[in-house]
């Protein structure tokens, strides 16, 4: 939003008057921000702080005549309600013929600068939480000149705390510490209020401290979990409590096994980590979460699996004979109550349905056949193992992996796109030109060309 003044000087006859601003003349030639109507006499401008000072009116012949203006451009409330304003702000001063200077104080309320107190981010919310826990309630209020604020406890004005009270006020900022339950207005539980004024006005606003105080209640714990041998396994219970519940573990394989107890986070949640687990750490086991108020228990069964194994492959690099049979074994070594699922790789991507359907074929004991294999058949052979675990945890399936690169010997591909490019009939000799393409990984390149 802009606004506009205009200051206007008025006389008869109409002489042409000077204007200065704090002292600094205003001509056409240097009236940056300014302008001049009615032959010079009305000076009109936006409003900006920088406009904010001293203005002279002053004419070369009448000096009785000259006028002063004092200008005070302070900020407005962004708030609608507290100050009516529009698009443009005009104003005419109408001069006399009293010998008096005639000064104007002009209070401009300019919205870029705001005057009265409002709340930048908001009041302070209303609040939930549980004894021994710090509440800090923020009451930062912008305005000009800086507003003060003043905090008070249903109604009174906090000043000093009294016995058993533990808060402090940091400018805009109360903190409570150690939150306490009490009745008749004795414990930190209340309708808290904030205020914050200037000489421009102030705003107010309520918010309550609630505080919550219940037993645990088990929401949720692990059940019956498997894990493999070897890897890391997390059991965990959530309990619903005010205060936050202490979460404990209990199990009589607890004493034999390392493992780490994590406290609940904020929303309830307490784990047991077992790290490499081992055929030990098989059992039962107990979560127990307390508070002043009571307590809850869950159950969690562990089920340690064997892990997947599989035998590498004899050797990692082989050369087989082109249209030899190619027999290679994938057989893993499981737990017996897991289901194993097999995948066979080539260079990477999985075998497809085209090698499937041709001469690669897999065979009811998970091996990978290859009739006839060709030298396009050299490549980096992989199977996979996995063994789908606990969808609780929703962990990835456990996986091992053996390789073997298969190079293939086999007669060479032939020439092509042979031609005569040059016959020499006195020297008997000729040029053939041919072009012959092998792959990279060939096992014998060809080293030399016959032509009969």
């Amino acid at each position: 939003m802009k606004l506009m003044s205009f200051y206007r000087c008025r006389f008869s006859p109409a002489p042409k008057p000077t204007w200065y601003h704090n002292g600094h003349e205003i001509s056409e030639d240097t009236a940056e921000g300014f302008r001049f109507e009615s032959y010079g006499k009305t000076l009109v401008f936006n409003v900006t702080l920088d406009k904010a000072g001293k203005y002279d009116c002053r004419f070369p012949v009448h000096n009785d005549i000259d006028r002063t203006f004092s200008v005070v451009v302070e900020g407005m409330s962004r708030n609608r309600g507290d100050f009516t304003y529009r698009k443009n702000f005009i104003l005419y001063l109408w001069y006399s013929f009293m010998k008096s200077v005639n000064i104007f104080m002009f209070i401009h309320k300019y919205m870029n600068n705001v005057s009265a107190p409002y709340w930048p981010d908001g009041p302070p919310p209303n609040t939930n939480t549980s004894e021994g826990e710090t509440v800090t309630f923020d009451c930062t209020t912008s305005g000009k000149p800086v507003p003060k604020v003043t905090f008070y406890k249903n109604g009174v004005e906090m000043k000093q705390p009294k016995d058993g009270e533990k808060w402090v006020i940091d400018n805009n900022k109360l903190t409570i510490y150690d939150v306490k339950k009490g009745i008749h207005g004795k414990g930190d539980n209340a309708v808290y209020q904030c205020k914050a004024e200037n000489k421009h006005g102030y705003v107010w606003t309520n918010f309550y401290l609630n505080l919550l105080a219940f037993k645990p209640q088990l929401l949720s714990d692990a059940g019956e979990v498997e894990a493999v041998a070897g890897q890391s396994v997390s059991l965990e219970c959530k309990f619903f409590a005010s205060p936050n519940a202490n979460i404990k573990w209990s199990s009589p394989v607890l004493l034999g096994i390392a493992h780490d107890e994590l406290p609940a986070n904020p929303h309830g949640v307490g784990k047991l980590v077992i790290r490499n687990v081992t055929p030990e750490a098989e059992g039962e086991y107990e979560c127990i979460g307390s508070n002043k108020y009571g307590q809850a228990k869950g159950a969690a069964k562990l089920l340690v699996r064997k892990a997947t194994r599989l035998e590498p492959f004899p050797h990692a690099d082989e050369v087989r004979i082109a249209g030899e049979t190619i027999h290679l074994h994938c057989e893993a070594s499981a737990d017996d109550r897991l289901d194993v699922k097999y995948d066979w790789l080539v260079n990477g991507r999985p075998l497809s349905d085209v090698h499937i359907q041709s001469k690669h074929y897999i065979n009811s004991d998970h091996s990978l056949i290859i009739n006839n294999p060709t030298q396009y058949d050299t490549a980096k052979y992989k199977c996979t193992a996995s063994t789908k675990l606990d969808k609780i945890e929703k962990e990835t399936a456990y996986m091992q992996l053996i390789s073997l690169i298969i190079k293939t010997t086999d007669v060479p591909v032939p020439v092509h796109l042979a031609y005569v490019s040059k016959c020499d009939a006195d020297s008997q000799s000729a040029e053939i030109s041919f072009e012959h393409m092998e792959s990279a990984d060939t096992v014998s390149p060809v080293k030399e060309f016959w032509f009969v």
